[in-house]
């Protein structure tokens, strides 16, 4: 990556500018009818980058079906930082190794990621080469044939050309060698599940104006986990690679993209980066649409419309739980009862969130249990160690910290009313909404905190 030098203010007001140009650009394409297929999008997308000066090359995947489009898909060019991927896997496979510290690298690989730092880098790749730069270099190109993207090449640490290898021109990649090393670590077939959890993590450091090109057009429901690379002009570029998640009718659908612009001003590479990405997200949209009804032959119910929305954007199965009654009237409000939750439809009083609020569950199954003044559910003094709501007088610890704030916090599950304890065989801690478990037997899984079924016991059914 060029132009390193460019102070941080610049860099910002110049991505000010370009998302701005960017969003003026993007509009005509919004309401342009999206392709019904892939060829389509093909070429939609080879009719956009003909008409642009400069060297570009697209390469699209629909990571349900693996089925891949490109536009110069197989043409090498210039990598810029977009190669740094490579990088953070030799340091995830080191880590798990336990060749490399992790508290010794997650700052470094925060500034490759993250700021695109080539001093953080040029670090990381001596590491990986067991302390010798050029063997770290060899470590990387190794990488990449083991998995596939035979026709991409480091030659040098990016911005130190005095480290040469000799193999090539530049720092190369091509559009579908990089998809195919995203799906690849998407479906967990290129690392490990921890490794690639690590990697897809660092996927998401990129500074906000880094992402405002391809990622402009994404929704804010989207996750877009990936790597732009740019170079200084006059022979500028603008890449950008990664993984968009997106959730529909219950389930995380995703695609792989990879977008390479040179030969041409940075900032109209940039810019471009917006159109080629509107075109791609409205296939997606079009071709996954949003369900008004849902159902759920597990329960043998279904959910609509603003409570299916809620569901799906919130957590859907792992933290609401299959639907346990339609739409029903309860009290002058329409509600709906889940295994761990019940929805409340209030009118007006969320319109972010569709008019949905959860029931307090957890305050009415405890209610008798609190007025009785069980030792649980009294008011504490703060922990240090841990977070204190003096609404409620308690204290929220690990291991449960960690999910309330992952899946929500306090808009979907509430303050803690208890403090953490054990009952049925179980670490559990009450919240007005929801009670958590704490399942050791799921050390290392995303398991290890589950939900009670709260919505189950309120009717009746629990098992």
């Amino acid at each position: 990556m060029k132009g390193i030098g460019v102070s941080r203010h610049l860099r910002l007001a110049f991505a000010c500018l370009l998302i701005a140009s960017s969003l003026v650009v993007g509009l005509p394409l919004a309401a342009a009818a999206a392709p019904t297929t892939l060829e389509g999008l093909q070429q939609d997308l080879s009719n956009l980058l003909n008409g642009w000066d400069g060297t570009y090359a697209v390469a699209v995947t629909d990571l349900q079906t693996d089925q891949t489009i490109s536009v110069n898909g197989s043409r090498q060019q210039e990598a810029a930082s977009t190669i740094k991927i490579y990088v953070a896997m030799a340091v995830a496979q080191d880590i798990e190794s336990g060749s490399l510290n992790k508290d010794d690298v997650d700052g470094l690989v925060d500034a490759m990621m993250g700021q695109s730092d080539n001093e953080a880098t040029y670090e990381l790749i001596t590491m990986i080469g067991g302390g010798d730069v050029v063997a770290g270099v060899m470590r990387a190109n190794d990488l990449m044939q083991q998995l596939g993207a035979t026709q991409s090449v480091m030659v040098s640490p990016p911005d130190h050309p005095e480290i040469d290898l000799g193999i090539a021109w530049e720092n190369l990649i091509t559009a579908v060698d990089t998809n195919l090393v995203l799906a690849k670590l998407y479906h967990g077939k290129a690392l490990s599940p921890w490794a690639t959890s690590y990697v897809l993590q660092s996927m998401t450091l990129p500074e906000d104006w880094q992402t405002a090109s391809v990622g402009g057009p994404l929704p804010a429901s989207t996750t877009f986990y990936h790597k732009p690379g740019w170079l200084g002009d006059p022979d500028g570029a603008w890449n950008d690679a990664g993984i968009v998640t997106f959730q529909r009718n219950g389930q995380t659908l995703a695609y792989a993209i990879t977008y390479l612009g040179s030969m041409t001003e940075e900032s109209l590479a940039y810019d471009h980066g917006y159109d080629v990405s509107q075109l791609v997200w409205n296939y997606f949209d079009a071709t996954y649409p949003l369900e008004t009804s849902h159902f759920f032959p597990e329960t043998g119910h279904s959910v609509a419309n603003g409570f299916l929305r809620y569901w799906e954007q919130n957590g859907g199965l792992a933290v609401f739980g299959y639907p346990l009654t339609n739409e029903i009237q309860q009290h002058g409000t329409t509600m709906q009862y889940f295994e761990r939750a019940r929805f409340e439809w209030h009118p007006g009083a969320a319109p972010d969130n569709y008019d949905v609020l959860l029931g307090l569950l957890g305050n009415e199954l405890t209610v008798n249990r609190r007025a009785a003044g069980e030792a649980p559910f009294q008011s504490v003094i703060a922990d240090d160690a841990c977070t204190y709501f003096a609404p409620t007088g308690h204290n929220l610890c690990a291991p449960f910290i960690d999910y309330w704030n992952d899946y929500g916090g306090l808009a979907i599950y509430g303050y803690p009313i208890s403090e953490a304890f054990s009952e049925g065989g179980f670490t559990v801690q009450y919240f007005e909404r929801a009670r958590f478990e704490y399942h050791p037997e799921n050390a290392g899984t995303p398991y290890v905190v589950l939900l009670g079924r709260l919505g189950a016991q309120e009717l009746g059914t629990e098992r």
